[in-house]
C-alpha cells in the first residue's frame, strides 16, 4: 500500500458501473479538500490498465461491474509495485463478498446506503481534511 506515500493531493481512481451514481459519487468527493479525482471506468479492463498507468493512492471500486466484479480488479493488482489503498462499495454486503474483496487485497468494504457517510470522512481523513 505504498501509494499514500504522498506530496500533492490524494489521487482518487473511481470504479462504477451505474453512470449516474459515479457522477454523484465524483461529485461529492470533489468537496473534499486535498482530494484530486485522477479516473473513471465502469469496467475491470478498464480499471486494471488505468490503475497500473496512473498510480492513483486510492482506488474506490463497486463490487459490481459491467465486465466483471471487484475481486478481479483486486486479483490483478496484487503484487503490483503501485497497488493503491482499495475501497469496496456495494449495495449487496454479503460476507461472502466481503471477505472476497478482502480476500484479494481490499482494505476496506463499506455497504453504499449505509457507510456512505463513512466513506467521505475516510477520504477526508486519508487526504488530510
Amino acid at each position: 500500500m505504498n501509494g499514500l506515500s504522498r506530496t500533492g493531493p490524494l489521487r482518487v481512481y473511481v470504479v462504477e458501473d451505474s453512470i449516474p451514481l459515479r457522477r454523484a459519487l465524483i461529485h461529492e468527493f470533489k468537496q473534499i479538500a486535498g482530494l484530486e479525482i485522477v479516473g473513471e471506468t465502469d469496467s475491470v479492463a478498464e480499471a486494471n490498465v488505468a490503475v497500473r498507468e496512473i498510480k492513483p493512492d486510492v482506488l474506490i471500486l463497486d463490487f459490481h461491474l459491467r465486465d466483471g466484479n471487484a475481486p478481479q480488479v483486486l486479483q490483478t493488482l496484487q503484487g503490483d509495485a503501485h497497488c493503491p489503498l482499495s475501497i469496496v462499495i456495494t449495495n449487496d454486503p454479503l460476507n461472502t463478498y466481503r471477505e472476497a474483496c478482502l480476500a484479494a487485497g481490499a482494505t476496506h468494504f463499506l455497504d453504499k446506503s449505509l457507510d456512505f457517510a463513512g466513506l467521505l470522512a475516510l477520504l477526508a481523513r486519508l487526504a488530510g481534511g
